[in-house]
C-alpha cells in the first residue's frame, strides 16, 4: 500500500512537473514566437529604419516616391474604410456570440445539475458533497475565466512596453546593453506566451470538467 502511494506520488510529481516545466524544444517555440511577436509589433519601425540604414536615405527616398499610388490607396482603404469596420464588427459580433453561447451553456449545465440532484441515488449518495463539487468546479471554472482575460489584457499593455525596449535596443544597438535587452525583452515576451497558453490549457480543461458534471 505504501509503495503504491509512493509510486502514485512520484507519478503526480513527474506529471505536473511535465505540465509546469516545458520542453527544450517547447522552450525554443515559445522564444521563436516571442521573437516573431516584437517583430510584428515593431514591423513599421523596423522596415523604416532598415530602409534608412541599409538601402541609404537616397534609395529610401526612391522607394517611397516610386510607390504605386493604387497600393497607397488601397492600404489607406484597407485601414481607414469600411472593411476595417467590417472586421471589427465581425470580431465584436464574433465575441458578444462567444459570451451568449457561453452563458446559456453554464444555465443549462446548472439545470442539468438540479436535475441529476433528483435522480433516484442510493444510500451512500451524499447530496451536500455533490453541490460542494459542482460549485466548486463552476467558481474556478469562472476564476479562471476572470484570470485568463485579466492576463490577455496585461499582457498587451506590457508587449507594448516590451516592443519599445526591443526596437530602442535594435535602434541604437551596442554590443554590450543592446543584445542584454533584446534576449530579455524575447525571454519575457516567451514566458507571456507560455503562461497564456497554461491559462488556456486550465481553461479549457476546467470547461470539459464542468460540461461532464454529469
Amino acid at each position: 500500500m505504501i509503495k503504491e502511494k509512493k509510486s502514485y506520488n512520484s507519478k503526480l510529481t513527474v506529471m505536473t512537473r511535465q505540465f509546469l516545466l516545458p520542453s527544450w524544444p517547447k522552450i525554443l517555440l515559445y522564444l521563436l514566437i516571442g521573437a516573431l511577436l516584437l517583430m510584428l509589433w515593431n514591423a513599421h519601425p523596423l522596415w523604416e529604419q532598415f530602409k534608412i540604414s541599409v538601402l541609404g536615405d537616397s534609395t529610401a527616398a526612391i522607394l517611397a516616391n516610386s510607390q504605386p499610388t493604387w497600393l497607397t490607396k488601397f492600404s489607406s482603404g484597407l485601414f481607414n474604410g469600411r472593411l476595417a469596420q467590417i472586421i471589427f464588427w465581425a470580431f465584436a459580433g464574433c465575441a458578444v456570440y462567444v459570451c451568449i453561447w457561453f452563458a446559456i451553456n453554464i444555465f443549462s449545465n446548472i439545470r442539468n445539475d438540479f436535475i441529476a440532484d433528483e435522480y433516484v441515488h442510493p444510500g451512500s449518495y451524499n447530496r451536500a458533497g455533490y453541490w460542494h463539487s459542482v460549485l466548486a468546479r463552476k467558481i474556478f471554472l469562472i476564476a479562471m475565466i476572470i484570470l485568463l482575460i485579466t492576463f490577455l489584457f496585461s499582457s498587451i499593455r506590457v508587449m507594448g512596453l516590451l516592443a519599445s525596449v526591443f526596437f530602442s535596443a535594435l535602434h541604437s544597438f551596442k554590443l554590450s546593453p543592446s543584445l542584454f535587452e533584446v534576449a530579455a525583452t524575447i525571454i519575457s515576451v516567451g514566458f507571456l506566451v507560455y503562461v497564456l497558453v497554461l491559462l488556456v490549457h486550465v481553461t479549457v480543461n476546467s470547461w470539459r470538467a464542468v460540461y461532464t458534471d454529469l
